[in-house]
């Protein structure tokens, strides 16, 4: 852009979320090759962040999985102290299908 102001950021990047992700998580996303959010993604992960209940209906490898996962080890890893043992940090419910 002109006068040396830079680019607005892409809304599907992973850096782009609120509030932002560790840098841990940050840095396995990009070890696993994701170079940007999935639009599933871009739309789950900061209403899960905001601690908001979320319902979402997408196809196979439209990334639903790490859009409940990220958050979930985001928010395990932002608590106040450890989870103490035997002690639950996160349920997670997910349905089967039978073909």
């Amino acid at each position: 852009m002109a006068n040396g102001s830079s680019a607005p950021k892409n809304p599907r990047a992973w850096e782009a979320l609120t509030p932002s992700l560790s840098q841990w998580i940050l840095d396995a996303v990009s070890a696993m090759g994701f170079s940007r959010m999935t639009p599933v993604q871009a739309s789950a992960i900061p209403l899960f962040m905001g601690n908001k209940d979320v319902v979402v209906e997408a196809v196979t490898g439209s990334g639903k999985t790490m859009s409940f996962l990220i958050p979930v080890v985001e928010k395990l890893l932002r608590l106040d102290s450890a989870v103490k043992q035997h002690h639950v940090g996160a349920i997670i419910v997910s349905p089967t299908r039978y073909d």
